[in-house]
């Protein structure tokens, strides 16, 4: 198989692979259904609700920070030393990451299909978001973090696919870089 069809199918399936990482952000990730200070049709909330408009959901840091205690234990402390609080703040620069990434690529990869440079954004997008719900423990309480994991971890696992392809192929067509031997016509 030729390197730019290897190369064009990993930025599309990447591309949908970020748009399902942007789809996902705004699906009801955490359930309010014991939250004390919610209202009853604000029982669920999403990723990018909580992310994009925190002073709106100033009941669920109270609650979800209770609710993580409740579970964890009330000593829990953060990276600093101090008690555990539910914040947007925690959660927020990875995952606007990861929507940039979600809204940015797709376009990108439909223009610049063949080429391998465009595959940095969802490998750095996935990782990113990988990252944020490993070590996040507020996103590893909501109902569908596993899946967000799953299909960001895809995404960048693909990008590399089409990364290491891309090299292999630049590498071999280039010269002798890097201990790969070039291909050189022999003449008779």
């Amino acid at each position: 198989m030729k390197q730019s069809i290897v190369v064009r199918i990993t930025n599309y399936i990447c591309a949908v692979l970020m748009l399902a990482v942007l789809a996902l952000q705004f699906l009801p990730f955490w359930n309010c259904t014991d939250c004390k200070t919610h209202i009853d049709e604000d029982r669920m909330v999403s990723i990018a609700e909580y992310v994009w408009l925190p002073e709106h959901h100033k009941p669920i840091s109270k609650d979800m920070t209770d609710l993580y205690k409740s579970l964890y234990g009330e000593n829990i402390v953060d990276e600093y030393g101090k008690p555990y609080k539910f914040d947007a703040d925690v959660i927020a620069t990875e995952l606007v990451i990861a929507f940039f990434v979600g809204i940015l690529y797709p376009v990108v990869s439909l223009i610049f299909s063949r080429k391998v440079l465009p595959l940095l954004l969802p490998l750095l997008g996935g990782i990113a978001t990988v990252l944020a719900f490993m070590w996040s423990p507020a996103l590893q309480i909501g109902q569908n973090w596993i899946v967000n994991v799953i299909v960001a971890g895809s995404g960048a696992g693909v990008a590399l696919v089409g990364l290491v392809v891309g090299f292999i192929s630049w590498a071999k067509t280039r010269g002798r870089y890097y201990w790969i031997p070039r291909r050189v016509p022999v003449r008779e």
